[in-house]
């Protein structure tokens, strides 16, 4: 049980370091429109 949680916490702290380094792909970037994309940037 302990690894478990040990497996799911470093699974928590690397989904955070993901966001992190790639915010647009969480935040919805993939579905703006391109115009909204180009104010973007």
């Amino acid at each position: 049980m302990i690894i478990f949680g040990l497996l799911f916490g470093l699974f928590i702290i690397g989904i955070g370091f993901f966001v992190k380094k790639y915010p647009d792909t969480i935040a919805g970037y993939n579905t703006m429109s391109t115009q909204k994309k180009k104010m973007s940037i």
